[in-house]
C-alpha cells in the first residue's frame, strides 16, 4: 500500500476510487486537516486499511473488501485466502461480510472470472452511491 497526497480532484473528495488494477481509499484517519489516498493493489493492502481505520463506515468497509477480492483476482492469488484476509481485518463489520459473501457467490457462479467479479463489486458501489442519493434527496426536501 502506498501513500498519495492528492488525486485527480475534478469528482472532488470521494472515499473509494476503482482504477481497474488499483483501489485509492481516502485515508480517513487524517481528516478534516488532509485529503489523503491509500493506494491499495491487493486484498492484503485493502485488509490493512479496513484494520488500521483507514476506512470507516459499514458501507465503505463493504465496498472496499468487495474490490479488495477484485484486486486479489486480477493478480493471481487465492480467492479464500483473500476472503479470510479481509474477514478478519474487521470481524464484526455486518456490510463486511456480507459483501464478501455476495462476492463468493458471484466467483462460485462465474468460475472465478476477473471481469464478473469487478462487476458486481463495481454494482455493490453504484448501489450505495444511489442509496445515499436517495437519502440527500429526502432530506432535502
Amino acid at each position: 500500500m502506498t501513500i498519495a497526497s492528492s488525486k485527480d480532484d475534478s469528482l472532488g473528495v470521494q472515499p473509494i476510487v476503482w482504477q481497474q488494477s488499483q483501489l485509492l481509499l481516502l485515508d480517513q484517519r487524517v481528516l478534516p486537516q488532509e485529503t489523503r489516498y491509500l493506494t491499495c493493489t491487493s486484498a492484503d493492502d485493502v485488509a490493512d486499511a479496513i484494520e488500521q481505520m483507514a476506512v470507516r463506515g459499514a458501507p465503505a468497509i463493504g465496498i472496499a473488501a468487495a474490490y479488495g477480492l477484485v484486486l486479489d483476482a486480477i493478480t493471481g492469488g487465492n480467492f479464500l485466502r483473500a476472503k479470510a484476509v479481509l474477514a478478519a481485518s474487521r470481524p464484526t463489520a455486518v456490510n463486511l461480510m456480507w459483501a464478501l459473501d455476495r462476492m463468493e457467490k458471484v466467483f462460485a457462479g462465474s468460475g472465478g472470472s476477473n471481469a464478473e467479479l469487478e462487476r458486481e463489486a463495481i454494482a455493490i458501489h453504484q448501489e450505495d452511491l444511489k442509496q445515499n442519493l436517495t437519502m440527500g434527496k429526502y432530506g432535502a426536501e
